[in-house]
Order: structure tokens, then C-alpha cells, then sequence
């Protein structure tokens, strides 16, 4: 994004909140719809300008868990703590590798903390740090508009360096509408050559909750748009202090790698319950208690992997003892175009994707915060479709040349169909625990099955509460 649109969007965010009035009213009951009760106080006016405004920024933060089945209390992520981790990498994960610079492809050292969801896209797993996905949405509900804007901008290595932009905005249209949208953009040089960074992020969300119905949805997109050089040509290089970082010969030119990601998730329920009387200091009020929903859930993915290369060069000769070196291997040549491409048409192409559509459907027992010995319930049936596609092989071909080159693709349509559940307790003092399953009866993965289960106990102390958590997992 050029510097001339990031300013038009940030004038545009500003004037947002202009066009918006707040709400005076009791924001602690639950936007997740477990607990909700009728509302102490209506609709705000705007007060003359003369008044002074009496409404309290009040705000609650919320996030999905159990896949988009239910809510949990989340905290907003602002400058005034942390600032100095900008890296969202290290935000994350106590230690990574990664390729050198911000942006590019990473990798936890931690395990556990590595995605192995067989149904995620691979060629984006690397980039899980850089981007905002649905179960990264936050939903709000907040009595003024909120604006955070954050920048930072550091040279690593003059002129080349590296810079992040933050842009979160949201609103109550009333007393049940909130909305808003997030914006982030992450840009690097690196040291070397061809390795530049840019991934762009841009997510809207909104949330409607009544006594009897909640709706929650989300709209995003990610782009990854990386330089690939194939690494340093003689490693050793960097031990030349002749050498500067940015002059040491690295095997590619002209070569990229564009990975998108565009999805929507949609996920409502229909709350059965009673209604209770409840007393504070200053009026008698009716609450509702939920004690079943009905839930659908709708989630859509696109993604899509562009690999191009301008100019080929799988090998490297040198003038010494060394003679030719090859990138893919002694003898091996590449299928790519003999010739060297332009950037409309690259010597090498190819395209790799994957779109999915999900729907699920929810039987659920809420847990009841106003009953001792109580567990949510929930059981569910669901079924994806899938369609992926990948490059393949012209049966045209002379050795290491492609006849026509890469680019053609073939597709596969896959279809899932599973079922499952899970129980959990959230609201006690004493522990909080979770138990949940997944088998899959038909289609591709016909036979696999999830399960897993968490206990958290939190230890309580006169200043501070700390939590002693065991977790396991079993993936077929």
C-alpha cells in the first residue's frame, strides 16, 4: 500500500468515530449471550455544549474459542504495555527462526506451539505471527468509540529496514450493534539481497446480541508478498569483511512467492431460558438466563500460493577449483523455461490453492453461572467441502525444459462429513476443565478423529492469581 492510500485510510478512520454516538449503559452483562439481561439504560442523547458528557468509557472484549461455538474474556492489546515487543512473532513465542527479517517466513522453536491442522492451508503456517485470522478476531462492546492507531519504523541496517502499521477501530450503533475493522501492514528490506517483505492484513467485524438471539461475524483478508533469493551463493561470504550484506551474491533474481488468504465466518444461535428477578442498589430488573441454544456456524477460506521466477539459475560457476555449483542438485536440472521470462510472463509459475466452506450445526446446554454444580454441554454435526489445486506435469516434455512451462494446474473436490462434542466447566472457583472430541464418518478423512483436554487450576495469592494448566491431545 502506497504512503499516499495508508494516509487516506487513517483520515478516513479518524472521521469514523465523528459519525457515531455513544450509549450510557450496563455493559457487564455478557455480549456472549450466556447471561444476558435486559438493559439498565437506553439509548444516549448527545449532550448540549454547554453540559459536560457524563458518559463512563466503559468497554468488554471478547474472542471465540471451541472452534466459533462460544466466547471468552479477552484483553485489549494497546501501547501502554509491551511496547517495546513490537515483533508479533516474540508477542507469541518465547524463541523462532526465522529467515532474517520481519515478515518472512518463521517458525516457533516451541513445538507445542506449531500448527498441525490438517485442514489449514500449509503454505501459510509460516505465516501464522504476520496476519489476523478468525480465531484471532476480537468483538467489542464499548459506551464511546475507540480508535488505536500504532507505527513504528527501525533501520536495522541503513537505508534498508522495517516498519509496522496498526490501525483498530470500533463502535456501538446502539446498545446491541457493535462494529469495526482492523488494519495491519508489515514492510521489510532485510539485509541481503531479494528479500524483502510485505504483508498486509485487513479484517472488518460485527456483533449483534438481543435477549434471545446473538450473531456474530467476521471478514478478513491476509497477503504475503515475499522475495525469494535461495539463500547466500558461498555462505562464507559473510566472513568477508570485504562484504557488504547487501553486495554478497545470492542464487536468485526476479523471484517470488505471493501467498493470499481471504475467509468469513459467520456464527449465530437462538437462546431458550427463563427470566429471573434481580435487585441492586437502585432498581428491581428482569434478567435472562440461558439455558439451551440452537447454533449455526458458517466459515469460508480461500487461499492460494503464486510461485513465479523471472529469470532461472540453477547453477552458479565459479572461477576456481569449485567449478559449477547447482541449486537443485549436481545433474538436476529444474522444469522451468530455458529462457529468461519477463515479469509479465516468468520463465517459472505455478499456482497452488485451497478453498474451503464449513458448516456446523449445535445442540447446546449453557452453563448456568447461577447454579453450583453446573457444566456446558454442546454436541454438533458439520461437513466440509473442499477444492484443491496444485501444478502438474505436461506429459510434453523435453529434459529440463517444460513444454509449454509450468503453470498449468489440476484440482481435486474432497467433502467431510464428522461429528463431535465437548463438555467443559469455565465459571468455577476452584478449577476450570474441558473435554472434546471430533470423528469424522465420511468422506476423505473418513475414520480420523481429534480429542483433547485441559484442566486449569488457578492458585490464588493476596496481590496475584496464578494458573497451573495441564493439557493433552490425541490427532489421528
Amino acid at each position: 500500500m502506497s504512503i499516499k492510500l495508508k494516509l487516506l485510510f487513517l483520515i478516513a478512520t479518524c472521521f469514523a468515530s465523528g459519525f457515531s454516538y455513544s450509549q450510557n449503559r450496563n455493559i457487564d452483562s455478557d455480549p456472549s449471550g450466556q447471561n444476558r439481561g435486559q438493559e439498565k439504560y437506553g439509548p444516549g442523547k448527545k449532550n448540549p455544549k454547554d453540559k459536560k458528557d457524563t458518559i463512563v468509557f466503559k468497554m468488554k472484549v471478547y474472542q471465540f474459542q471451541d472452534g466459533y461455538s462460544r466466547l471468552k474474556s479477552a484483553r485489549l492489546d494497546t501501547v501502554f504495555a509491551d511496547y517495546q515487543t513490537y515483533n508479533p512473532v516474540l508477542k507469541k513465542s518465547l524463541t523462532a527462526q526465522s529467515l532474517g527479517n520481519l515478515g518472512s517466513s518463521v517458525q516457533s522453536n516451541d513445538y507445542f506451539q506449531r500448527s498441525f491442522d490438517p485442514n489449514e492451508f500449509m503454505f501459510l503456517r509460516n505465516y501464522k505471527y504476520f496476519g489476523k485470522w478468525p480465531s484471532d478476531m476480537h468483538f467489542y462492546n464499548t459506551t464511546k468509540p475507540l480508535t488505536l492507531l500504532e507505527y513504528g519504523q527501525w533501520f536495522s541496517n541503513k537505508p534498508m529496514g522495517e516498519s509496522w502499521l496498526n490501525v483498530l477501530h470500533t463502535q456501538n450503533v446502539n446498545p446491541s450493534l457493535n462494529w469495526g475493522f482492523s488494519y495491519s501492514s508489515i514492510s521489510s528490506t532485510g539485509k541481503y539481497l531479494n528479500q524483502s517483505a510485505k504483508d498486509n492484513s485487513l479484517n472488518f467485524f460485527a456483533s449483534y446480541n438481543i435477549d434471545r438471539y446473538d450473531l456474530w461475524l467476521t471478514i478478513g483478508k491476509n497477503k504475503f508478498t515475499i522475495l525469494e533469493n535461495g539463500g547466500l551463493v558461498s555462505p562464507t561470504d559473510i566472513e568477508n569483511p570485504d562484504y557488504k550484506p547487501e553486495d554478497i551474491p545470492v542464487w536468485f533474481n526476479g523471484t517470488s512467492a505471493e501467498t493470499k488468504n481471504s475467509f468469513a465466518v459467520i456464527s449465530h444461535q437462538y437462546k431458550f431460558g427463563k427470566w429471573i428477578k434481580q435487585q441492586d442498589k437502585k432498581e428491581i430488573f428482569q434478567k435472562f438466563i440461558t439455558r439451551f441454544a440452537l447454533m449455526h456456524t458458517f466459515e469460508f477460506s480461500d487461499n492460494s500460493r503464486y510461485f513465479t521466477e523471472v529469470e532461472p539459475n540453477p547453477s552458479f560457476d565459479y572461477a576456481d577449483s569449485r567449478g559449477t555449483v547447482y541449486f537443485y542438485g549436481t545433474d538436476h536440472l529444474p522444469y522451468i523455461k530455458a529462457t529468461t521470462g519477463t515479469t509479465t510472463l516468468p520463465s517459472t509459475q505455478d499456482k497452488t490453492g485451497m478453498s474451503r466452506v464449513t458448516n456446523m450445526f449445535y445442540v447446546k446446554a449453557v452453563e448456568a453461572a447461577d447454579r453450583k454444580f453446573s457444566f456446558g454441554k454442546q454436541a454438533y454435526i458439520g461437513n466440509d467441502l473442499i477444492n484443491v489445486y496444485f501444478p502438474r506435469k505436461d506429459l510434453l516434455f523435453t529434459p529440463g525444459v517444460m513444454m509449454p512451462p509450468l503453470g498449468f494446474t489440476q484440482s481435486d473436490k474432497l467433502t467431510n462429513t464428522f461429528v463431535g462434542g465437548s463438555i467443559y466447566r469455565s465459571e468455577g472457583k476452584f478449577w476450570n476443565w474441558k473435554a472434546s472430541g471430533r470423528y469424522y464418518i465420511q468422506g476423505y478423512r473418513i475414520g480420523d478423529f481429534d480429542l483433547s483436554g485441559q484442566i486449569d487450576k488457578p492458585i490464588r495469592t493476596s496481590k496475584d492469581t496464578s494458573f497451573f494448566k495441564i493439557n493433552a491431545s490425541m490427532t489421528n
